[in-house]
């Protein structure tokens, strides 16, 4: 037996062609059955995991500037701060860069500098989705 998922609307897009064929051949009850067969895979839940972006989990920090333990944010930041070379990133004396992080296991017996630094747009199994407020 083969495991590999297909998506819905591949399998939707082909049970429809299916009763498109019946419907063409006048066998109107496969047409009825094919389109019950859609309206059920509609009503199914995905056998695909959702996948969450590190930016839209719960345990992801996003990047900022620290200087002397303090936290800053990017949008906090003067015009001035920022680099000439338009990288986006602070000039040191305004605070030391520090990227997205993962901190998950920080509250777990991690100190602060053990976080995993991720992107913005990864992904993992352990990802829980923050709710907009």
């Amino acid at each position: 037996m083969n495991d590999d998922l297909i998506s819905r609307a591949a399998a939707i897009e082909s049970i429809r062609e299916c009763a498109e064929v019946a419907h063409s051949n006048y066998e109107w009850d496969m047409e009825q059955g094919y389109l019950n067969a859609i309206e059920c895979i509609e009503e199914e839940p995905s056998a695909q995991p959702e996948i969450i972006h590190c930016c839209d989990c719960i345990y992801y920090d996003q990047e900022h500037i620290e200087k002397n333990g303090v936290r800053y944010e990017y949008e906090d930041m003067p015009k001035d701060a920022f680099d000439i070379l338009g990288t986006g990133l602070v000039i040191s004396e305004y605070g030391i860069n520090v990227g997205g992080r993962c901190c998950r296991d920080y509250n777990v017996g991690y100190s602060e500098d053990k976080r995993v630094f991720v992107s913005k747009q990864n992904y993992c199994g352990r990802a829980r989705r923050r709710q907009d407020e």
